[in-house]
């Protein structure tokens, strides 16, 4: 998925209350043949409250 189907699914998940105030959205899994490479691509994503996954990143709750 891209990140505009991410942005659509979160958008689905809240609309169904899957989510709450404390749910982290974390995009991953992008190609190295996209056109944005990871430091271009975090702020175009912090701007719909998903994080830029990274090799060896963990997320604590």
């Amino acid at each position: 998925m891209g990140l505009s189907t991410n942005i659509e699914v979160k958008q689905r998940l809240n609309m169904l209350g899957c989510t709450h105030e404390k749910t982290v959205y974390c995009v991953h899994h992008f190609s190295h043949n996209g056109r944005a490479i990871y430091d271009e691509l975090v702020p175009i994503a912090q701007k719909h409250d998903f994080l830029v996954s990274y090799d060896g990143m963990t997320i604590q709750l």
